[in-house]
């Protein structure tokens, strides 16, 4: 697997930025504030129950790490003052609160509010099934004609691959600073094999003409094989390989009960699919059949950069619980590239290889979303974020194991007359469908 340069993407975490103190003259409190003290118990005004918003740490928890962040948004913290006392909105100094033991805040700077600025990391994981618009492994073809010979039926099936869920890691590491800003970077990767596939073209019946033909710019044929001759055997597997790094500017925004955060940054991705194919006959020396083999070998890629936005939604249900929505578009330009080859041995001549390269450059549209629960609590000095919930992305043109990104899967003009006469499918959109979970940790 190609290793992508520099840097990070992606993440679905939570979070967001804690309160500072600005000595700033009174305002009116707005509905949504950029997270400036968020509130600890009701304010006047506010309908909402007496109840502490889900993501702050216990109260008396001495002093407390900056805001937490799992790299899209920041925890507040709520430990600002008793239960009984109401949080100041518009920016007036509150009064001091012992958490260390030296007759000063959290900081020792006479305040209690944590320094604002603050290290957050996190792991976790996506299982995730590849889904692919079109994604042919082989085509079967099978004509049967009547005892007379007069009228024939001809049938063709297309066999795609097959994969199961897999695990793809996921990292991410974030910096805030500020009241309401945060700089944060993550990276995924995914790196699994189709199911593999086996089919054995033997000699037919009466009456019918079968064969097996592969796919992609060099495919090979099965042909209708003598009376007495082996089975062909043809095995067939994909590969597929994702690598994506984001980094990104967040502002993060309190409303009512709601946690909104807003991202712009950059995305590099590394898009990898390859498509093997192997045909095997021993041959049969007493009927002068030599035997035969076929190796084809194909890989597309795309490798490219550009911006991404993103957007993320917390309802804050209470005791650190919260549902959660987020969503992300990117737009790549990069360049796709498709190589081939085959070895054929058992011919005329003895061997024989054909090759096949082709590049071009496109635009990859890439759109996604989760949606789930998370919940918060504080371990000592610590602020930890469990976060799990369903995934779906989509990789519009991201191709298949025999189409490149961007589309185009023209078979090779050597070929063009060896093939089942079956038209191909010359683009496919790739998507992944999933779960994620996700632990976050403050520190």
């Amino acid at each position: 697997m190609k290793a992508l340069s520099a840097s990070l993407v992606l993440m679905l975490g939570t979070g967001v930025l804690a309160a500072q103190d600005t000595g700033a003259p009174r305002r009116d409190a707005s509905p949504c504030d950029a997270l400036t003290l968020p509130p600890l118990t009701s304010v006047p005004g506010d309908s909402r129950p007496n109840a502490p918003l889900p993501f702050g740490p216990k109260q008396n928890a001495g002093p407390r790490p900056a805001p937490f962040t799992t790299g899209f948004m920041l925890v507040p913290d709520l430990n600002e003052a008793p239960k009984a006392q109401v949080p100041d909105l518009n920016g007036s100094p509150r009064p001091p609160q012992p958490a260390n033991g030296n007759g000063n805040g959290g900081n020792g700077n006479g305040n209690d509010d944590p320094d604002p600025l603050g290290f957050v990391g996190g792991a976790g994981f996506y299982f995730m099934q590849p889904r692919f618009s079109t994604n042919p492994a082989f085509f079967r073809t099978s004509t049967v004609t009547n005892g007379a010979g007069t009228t024939s039926v001809t049938r063709t099936s297309v066999n795609e691959f097959d994969w199961d869920f897999q695990m793809a890691p996921l990292f991410w590491v974030g910096y805030a600073f500020g009241d309401d800003w945060m700089v944060r970077g993550r990276y995924w990767f995914f790196n699994e094999s189709s199911q593999p596939v086996s089919v054995t073209h033997s000699v037919d019946a009466a009456n019918t003409i079968s064969s097996i033909g592969t796919v992609g710019v060099l495919p090979f044929t099965s042909s209708p094989l003598p009376p007495g001759a082996p089975a062909d055997i043809i095995r067939l597997g994909s590969t597929l390989r994702v690598d994506v790094i984001d980094i990104e500017l967040a502002h993060s925004v309190l409303c009512g009960s709601w946690w909104l955060q807003f991202a712009a940054g950059a995305r590099l991705a590394e898009l990898e699919q390859f498509y093997n194919a192997d045909l095997t006959n021993a041959g049969n020396a007493a009927l002068g059949l030599a035997g035969r083999l076929n190796q084809q070998r194909e890989e597309s890629s795309f490798h490219g950069a550009g911006p991404t936005v993103y957007g993320q939604a917390f309802y804050l249900l209470g005791g650190g619980f919260s549902l959660y929505a987020d969503g992300r578009a990117s737009i790549l330009y990069g360049r796709s590239h498709q190589a081939a080859s085959q070895l054929f041995l058992g011919g005329l001549p003895a061997e024989q290889t054909f090759a096949y390269n082709n590049t071009h450059d496109f635009f990859l549209p890439i759109g996604e979303i989760e949606l789930g629960l998370g919940w918060a609590t504080d371990l000592g000095r610590t602020r930890w974020l469990f976060k799990t919930g369903f995934v779906g992305q989509i990789w519009w043109d991201g191709g298949s194991a025999s189409i490149p990104p961007g589309g185009t899967a023209v078979q090779s003009p050597n070929f063009s007359n060896n093939v089942i006469p079956l038209a191909t499918a010359t683009s496919s959109n790739l998507g992944f469908l999933g779960w994620t979970v996700t632990v976050g940790v403050q520190f």
